[in-house]
């Protein structure tokens, strides 16, 4: 059967068929007489293809995306069913693909924790939060720090330049929190779609009788398409919630620390203070006594 001429001339409908088309790879690929690993090679280059083509825009790019796919889906059905020699085809097309593209779809949580996360722990050392310290425990003269904020997160800054485990934990905060955005972002682009699919299932049903029913029972997060990108969206923002809340909580107690380490910070300052006054005056008198029992040059 030619596939090809499925192809829609709207923009509009290649969402929908991006999806069709995507499942329907997927499902015959997994049914071709091929070696369990050939198979899975094959189902990696279907995956990465599609995932490196998620944000084509033009439509001339498009539809020679479509064109090309539903090409593979007629190598897919004529090797399925023993045509001659479309086994054999398939098997020198996948030697001919980069190795890469035959290799599972790299997760872009993955991803961005190898950039962003830190290989080993930041911080082995007492809490910042344990402070006030003891002036005995103290190297040297109180230092009062600083609370900034970078995007939100608050921080307390004892000294410059900054901290090399201080500037890699802001930077992961900070990735981490655009990695949420975009996966936000994306699971509402896709929450789109997948009501176009609900409302394609629909159709199907009740004109053709083609699929299951919609809606026979009751999901707490919507249809089967749309349920895991609605719980997602949902799971993000109720992260985002809570580390906003966090946030307050540990600005918060990172203020009291600053209140507390002034307060002592000026009392060991009045201490050093009358400290030198008493030395000074210790010293004043010292040599005052020193001259007063000195022989007189005038003799006696």
């Amino acid at each position: 059967m030619d596939h090809t001429v499925q192809l829609v001339q709207t923009f509009d409908s290649f969402p929908l068929r991006a999806i069709a088309l995507y499942r329907a790879l997927l499902k015959q690929s997994s049914v071709v007489a091929l070696q369990p690993e050939e198979r899975q090679a094959v189902q990696n280059v279907i995956r990465n293809k599609f995932k490196g083509g998620y944000l084509l825009t033009s439509e001339r790019l498009l539809k020679n995306a479509f064109t090309a796919g539903y090409q593979a889906l007629d190598r897919l059905d004529a090797a399925a069913v023993g045509t001659e020699g479309a086994l054999g085809y398939l098997r020198e097309l996948l030697s001919k693909i980069p190795l890469r593209l035959q290799q599972p779809v790299q997760n872009h949580r993955s991803r961005n924790n190898k950039k962003g996360a830190p290989e080993r722990p930041l911080h082995t050392g007492r809490s910042v939060l344990d402070r006030p310290l003891p002036k005995e425990k103290l190297a040297g003269k109180r230092v009062v720090p600083r609370l900034i904020g970078v995007n939100g997160v608050p921080f307390l800054r004892f000294k410059k330049p900054q901290p090399r485990n201080l500037s890699l934990l802001i930077s992961h905060r900070i990735k981490q929190r655009e990695d949420r955005y975009e996966r936000q972002e994306e699971a509402r682009d896709m929450l789109e779609i997948a009501k176009g699919e609900d409302q394609w299932d629909r159709i199907l049903w009740n004109k053709f009788k083609v699929g299951s029913a919609p809606e026979r029972k009751f999901i707490p997060w919507g249809s089967q398409w749309d349920h895991p990108w609605r719980r997602q969206i949902w799971v993000l923002r109720r992260l985002r919630d809570e580390e906003k809340v966090k946030n307050a909580i540990l600005a918060a107690k990172m203020h009291d620390i600053v209140v507390q380490e002034q307060k002592l910070a000026d009392e060991e300052e009045k201490e050093r203070a009358l400290q030198e006054a008493g030395h000074s005056a210790a010293s004043l008198k010292s040599a005052t006594g020193t001259n007063t029992s000195e022989p007189s040059p005038l003799g006696g």
